[in-house]
């Protein structure tokens, strides 16, 4: 049952029978793994814990339980797990995979490139090891480092085996490489090879402005102003996070459909809601925000620093004040990932970013993107946006975002009908561009747009895209904070 996708019946197997009535050991196990494939992962990983005595020199075991504690967001032990993994098998493939995963995920570039030294890979490593240590040296600066490394493992990335997301294309970080120094003609050839039928057709939906905001506070120092999309559910933690966002004198508003901001208002007496005409997201079947009427709302608010962020962030005091980590002289955008609190632990949420600050003088540019909050590719798609005009970004560290772990609310479909409004939306741009990314990245998102209008989005193509974009985030990012941290060293030590 369990190896033909029956996990919910084999689960009921396990269930009648009973621990007593089999060899406990593998009775535990086995219903491990059919609460694993179920995604009940609290319960999967408490039922194997209750039978790791028995399996502490079992490779499987012990990789699939980090496995589990990583879905846990219990980073420590998943790499203790993994490390154990590997003193059994120092040569086991899938152990040094799931650490080198583990260290992008906590975006300790250095770590996982060390992961990849010298004459440990006598063998060809899977994909997930050389992305890693690829898109690690790439995140660094580490050109050289990583062309060197695509170059050696250019062979293993051919195959068909590698058309996944970690291969980002075709595999080999050249492709980014290329993409920063204005050459995007092979990724476009290379993508136009893989594309094929897959998803369906994206409905556009026209979007208009919101308005009507009060006046901003004549008095005290510039505000900082928020804007979000409140849901008229999951309503405690949305109390607990306002509060957070509030209590530092934060401006908050949020823009709502008319029957969510009748429902939301008198909830939430603080915050100032916006009507958005939009045709709200219909094609997800449920309100959502548009990007566009948030910007208006902020532009209109008055406010020199601005931002975004989700309905159900908790903002936590860091080593800074608050408004003051958020208020900046930076002239770019700065981004903060979330830490995803989940049963006592807490992990980096490394895959998108659910608070995105920028200066209201770059509203006007950020304009016209067609997604929404609450959907993928927003958070990529502003500060990709950007990039294409040279605008810098920067990482707000440390992330004072704080998120209540729940399963995503968007299916594949939806990831993939937003991949193609985000890049159809940022051609005009890329047209006008005169950026070496800019010139890279239009011949691949031309040739991404057209194979999508004659067939429909291409999920796994734009997986890889996101990987991509993710990875030209960071590096932009980490550059930004090496420069500003080599600018303040040399304000502060002259002679140096």
């Amino acid at each position: 049952m369990i190896r033909e996708g029956r996990a919910e019946e084999a689960l009921t197997v396990l269930d009648q029978i009973g621990s007593d009535d089999a060899a406990p050991r593998l009775h535990g196990y086995l219903k491990g793994v059919c609460l694993a494939r179920l995604t009940r992962w609290h319960e999967a990983r408490s039922v194997l814990l209750s039978v790791q005595e028995h399996y502490t020199r079992d490779l499987g075991f012990t990789l699939f339980l980090a496995d589990i504690a990583v879905n846990c967001h219990d980073p420590k032990a998943a790499e203790q797990l993994y490390k154990h993994t590997l003193s059994l098998g120092p040569a086991h493939i899938p152990g040094w995979a799931g650490l080198a995963r583990l260290m992008l995920k906590q975006r300790r570039w250095s770590d996982g490139l060390a992961l990849f030294g010298p004459p440990r890979w006598p063998w060809s490593p899977e994909p997930d090891i050389i992305w890693a240590a690829m898109v690690s040296a790439f995140i660094l600066g580490r050109d050289h480092e990583a062309a060197n490394l695509a170059d050696r493992f250019a062979p293993d990335l051919a195959g068909e085996r590698c058309a996944s997301p970690a291969a980002v294309v075709l595999g080999a970080i050249k492709g980014l490489l290329a993409l920063v120094e204005g050459d995007g003609a092979p990724l476009a050839d290379a993508f136009a090879a893989r594309l094929g039928q897959d998803g369906q057709r994206h409905k556009s939906v026209t979007v208009l402005a919101a308005g009507g905001l009060a006046a901003p506070p004549a008095a005290g120092p510039e505000p900082v102003t928020l804007v979000t999309s409140l849901a008229p559910h999951r309503l405690d933690v949305q109390r607990r996070a306002v509060a957070s966002w509030l209590r530092p004198g934060i401006r908050v508003l949020s823009v709502n459909t008319a029957v969510e901001a009748a429902f939301l208002k008198p909830l939430f007496p603080e915050i100032e809601f916006l009507v958005s005409q939009s045709d709200s997201g219909s094609d997800f079947g449920r309100p959502l925000a548009p990007i566009d009427d948030l910007l208006a709302a902020l532009r209109a608010s008055g406010s020199p620093t601005t931002g975004i962020l989700n309905s159900d962030i908790i903002l936590e005091e860091t080593d800074r004040p608050l408004c003051d980590l958020l208020r900046s002289d930076f002239e770019g955008m700065r981004l903060a990932h979330r830490v995803d609190e989940d049963g006592g632990h807490r992990m980096i949420y490394g895959s998108g970013y659910d608070l995105i600050m920028f200066p209201a003088n770059l509203i006007p540019t950020l304009q016209g993107s067609g997604l929404w909050l609450g959907m993928t590719w927003w958070d990529y798609w502003l500060p990709l946006r950007l990039l294409v005009d040279g605008i810098p970004l920067a990482m707000i560290e440390p992330t004072p975002a704080v998120h209540a772990y729940h399963l995503p609310a968007w299916r594949q479909e939806h990831f993939s009908a937003s991949s193609v409004t985000a890049l159809r939306s940022l051609l005009p741009a890329l047209e006008r561009g005169t950026t070496p990314l800019a010139l890279g990245l239009l011949p691949v998102v031309r040739v991404l747009v057209a194979d999508a209008d004659a067939r429909g989005p291409h999920c796994q193509a734009f997986v890889q895209v996101a990987d991509m974009v993710w990875a030209l985030i960071m590096r932009a990012s980490l550059g930004s904070d090496i420069e500003r941290a080599e600018n303040h060293a040399k304000r502060t030590n002259p002679e140096h």
